[in-house]
C-alpha cells in the first residue's frame, strides 16, 4: 500500500539522501535492530536457541521466497547452525 502522495515522497526522500550516509546507516540499523526485538519478543518462550534463530529466519523471510524455497533455506540454515555446535 501506498498513501503517500507523490511530491510528499519525492520530498522526504531528498531530506533522507542529503544525510551524510553514515548517519543513513546508522538509522537503517537502528530500524533493524528494532525490528528484531519485537520478532524476538513474539517468540515461543519454550524455544532453544537453534529453533529461535530458524523461527526469525523464517519469520524474516517467509514473504521473500516461495513456501518451497523458504523450506529448502530453512533446511541449509539447520544444516549449518548443526555443524556450528
Amino acid at each position: 500500500m501506498n498513501d503517500t502522495l507523490p511530491h510528499i515522497q519525492k520530498r522526504y526522500e531528498e531530506i533522507l539522501m542529503a544525510l551524510p550516509w553514515s548517519e543513513r546507516l546508522r538509522m537503517g540499523t537502528e530500524m533493524f535492530d528494532s525490528g528484531l526485538a519485537l520478532l524476538q519478543i513474539g517468540l515461543p518462550k519454550d524455544l532453544n536457541n537453534k529453533e529461535k534463530e530458524l523461527e526469525i529466519f523464517k519469520r524474516m523471510y517467509q514473504h521473500d521466497f516461495t513456501p518451497d524455497k523458504l523450506e529448502m533455506w530453512l533446511k541449509k540454515y539447520k544444516d549449518y547452525l548443526d555443524s556450528t555446535e
